[in-house]
């Protein structure tokens, strides 16, 4: 439009005032024709785009040379599942295909199962334990149901809603007290009344579950495959501490159990009074959980390395694991 405008003026003066004409016409419809909010649109756009590129965030990056990582979430999916468990001499495999948690399934053996109904009137087999076909023969839940609270508890539900109901389980065992698990204890108390004397409400049973290192302190008897309480000597000490350093090299996660009949006139309990017992426990077993990596950590972790960065993953795991960082460490490519 400058362009037509400025030739017509040269044509309508006849050649004269050339320069005049392009004052006139050219600069002031260019002028003319560029929109007042332009520079702030450019402006405004400018500083959106910024804003999604995370300038700041590259900026920040281009200058890591090291990232240090946490392990549970981060690095694997927080998805647990119990894998093995360990009672005395038994050592049962829970989740042969852990891609297919409904295949869960706790065998025991026969042998053992008859020994203990044999055994079930003996007078050393502890009154709170059920014997194995009792715990079989109860009916399995079939669930769908959604799980929340911490991933290794809902680990231990779902293994357990798999192979029994822990709905009718939690009837049968009303929780009366409980102190809940802390970085400093690090254990988890619940007292509830003893199922064969409910009426009397004198007897209770304490249930503990925590780290083996610490559970394993506080017993002094140990669960036979007979269901019997035996004195804890140093020969299932040391067969605990090879399942227990068996899981570990693998990478789970290890939980023990324990429990205790308590016999008390007053069934009020408190953390401050200290009331409970923490002691003299019977060692139940150990179950080991597995967390994977998430699918997409090897190929970032790798990334990471082709860019000369390198990670460190920090973890609150025991130092048994700790040990096995290499292995653990080649499930995520770091």
């Amino acid at each position: 439009m400058a362009s037509i405008l400025f030739i017509l003026g040269v044509i309508h003066k006849n050649g004269k005032d050339v320069l005049i004409t392009f004052v006139d016409g050219f600069p002031v419809i260019l002028v003319a024709n560029v929109p007042q909010g332009l520079h702030v649109t450019v402006t405004s756009l400018l500083t959106i785009t910024a804003g999604r590129l995370g300038l700041d965030c590259v900026e920040t990056l281009g200058s890591i040379s090291l990232i240090a990582t946490d392990k549970t979430g981060t690095l694997t999916k927080n998805v647990m599942t119990v894998t093995d468990i360990w009672t005395g001499p038994l050592w049962n495999r829970a989740a042969p295909d852990v891609t297919h948690p409904s295949t869960i399934q706790i065998t025991i053996d026969e042998s053992v199962d008859s020994e203990s109904e044999k055994k079930s009137e003996s007078p050393t087999r502890s009154p709170k334990i059920r014997s194995p076909s009792m715990v079989l023969k109860q009916q399995t839940l079939t669930t769908t149901r959604q799980y929340t609270g911490n991933p290794s508890d809902i680990a231990l539900l779902r293994f357990a809603d798999l192979n029994f109901s822990a709905d009718i389980t939690r009837e049968e065992y009303p929780m009366i007290f409980e102190i809940p698990f802390n970085s400093t204890n690090k254990w988890q108390l619940v007292i509830v009344p003893a199922t064969c004397e409910k009426l009397s409400q004198r007897s209770f049973d304490v249930f503990m579950k925590g780290a083996p290192e610490v559970i394993i302190k506080q017993c002094s008897t140990i669960m036979s495959a007979a269901g019997e309480e035996i004195p804890l000597n140093e020969a299932l000490k040391s067969e605990f501490s090879h399942a227990y350093e068996s899981f570990g090299r693998k990478g789970r996660r290890i939980i023990a159990l324990a429990t205790r009949r308590l016999e008390a006139s007053n069934t009020h309990f408190t953390a401050e009074d200290g009331n409970f017992p923490s002691d003299n426990l019977c060692f139940v077993g150990i179950t080991a959980i597995m967390d994977p990596p998430r699918d997409d950590v090897p190929d970032a972790i790798a990334k990471c390395k082709a860019a000369g960065i390198k990670v460190f993953m920090v973890t609150g795991d025991r130092p048994l694991i700790k040990q096995r960082s290499p292995d653990i460490c080649a499930r995520f490519n770091a």
